[in-house]
């Protein structure tokens, strides 16, 4: 996300998303569950093939700091499909779904949270607004999974937040880029330490991948990984760490006990492979 250098350029920017959550464009009389399934599995595919196929895009195509506060505001008000449109309009310019996560929905995420943590948006608005995200990025993730995509190949791979974390986007990110490249994934959403232990007792993760936001909850985490490698049943476990906190701390990676870092999801997974080589053949577990 672009920096401020005064705290009036961070005001405008809450200004503007404030601006656009004021004028929503609700569908009336429209069943809430009903309009999400079909926004997630009809019109999301649609609008996203409807300008050509995801790899033949230009993953280059530049996604400016105000495109991602003109969608934050998109995301906080009641209508997902708007979004939707927004996310067709990027396609048609040439963006890729690659360009679209890493460079639209990773932000954005970021974004949403800054609101909260100031104070503009209380935390249920910003949890809302996540929701609209994940339902987005739900709708797109098979056809950039299927595309240029490789057949699973036995890796399996273990998401969780540090426990403690309030908000964690993110993993669905790095979710849907290893399944891209192959790996079987769970991804363990609000684990405590417990529930970690438990699964990786009873399966054989080749990796776990943690998410940090902030270094209130680092000695959790540091405490996390140390009780994971134990329990697991893989006495070869590798770790990965990610998320705002390792991006600016990326010396803290070693000190917490993981194996690697990484900056973002495409990153997460190039370090994931690194660290598990897939097998020639996949083999059954």
């Amino acid at each position: 996300m672009a920096r401020f250098d005064d705290l009036g350029g961070m005001a405008r920017m809450h200004s503007n998303v404030r601006h656009l959550v004021r004028e929503p464009l609700p569908v009336a009389g429209a069943d809430p569950g009903r309009l999400a399934h079909m926004i997630e599995t009809q019109i999301i595919p649609r609008l996203m093939l409807l300008h050509g196929e995801p790899d033949r895009c230009d993953p280059y195509v530049p996604i400016a700091q105000a495109e991602v506060t003109h969608f934050a505001g998109l995301v906080l008000t009641r209508d997902t499909a708007l979004g939707a449109a927004y996310l067709a309009s990027l396609r048609a310019r040439g963006a890729s779904l690659e360009a679209i996560f890493l460079s639209l929905f990773a932000p954005t995420a970021r974004l949403l949270g800054d609101l909260w943590r100031e104070d503009v948006y209380s935390f249920a608005e910003v949890t809302i607004g996540l929701s609209r995200l994940q339902q987005l990025l739900r709708g797109l993730s098979a056809p950039f999974e299927e595309l240029d995509g490789t057949p699973p190949d036995g890796r399996l791979a273990l998401l969780a937040a540090t426990p403690g974390e309030q908000h964690s986007f993110g993993l669905s990110l790095v979710e849907t880029f290893l399944r891209r490249a192959g790996w079987e994934v769970e991804v363990a959403w609000g684990a405590d330490e417990r529930r970690l232990k438990a699964l990786v007792r009873s399966e054989s993760f080749d990796l776990v991948g943690f998410s940090l936001s902030c270094d209130v909850l680092l000695e959790q985490l540091s405490s996390t990984i140390h009780a994971v490698k134990q329990a697991s049943r893989n006495r070869g476990l590798k770790v990965i760490v990610g998320g705002r906190y390792f991006t600016a701390h990326p010396e803290m990676v070693a000190r917490v006990g993981a194996d690697a870092g990484a900056v973002d999801a495409r990153d997460a997974t190039a370090q994931a492979d690194r660290l598990v080589i897939a097998p020639a053949a996949s083999v059954p577990r």
